[in-house]
């Protein structure tokens, strides 16, 4: 299954993406940079959308 985990950064999220990880469910989160992405692949994200690189980029596109 793929859960789409917002609030990954905080108490509550960071436990939800450690168990969804443990379930071996596939756990999608959002981070506003690279460094922070990392950190939550580190808790168990499966995948971790960068918010200001995609800002960036549709700003680009104006």
């Amino acid at each position: 299954m793929k859960v789409f985990v917002f609030g990954s950064g905080g108490d509550i999220g960071g436990h939800v993406l450690k168990q969804l990880a443990a379930r071996k469910q596939e756990a999608v989160t959002m981070a506003e940079t690279e460094i922070r992405a990392e950190e939550l692949q580190m808790l168990g994200a499966s995948k971790v959308i960068v918010a200001a690189e995609r800002l960036q980029r549709c700003i680009g596109r104006l």
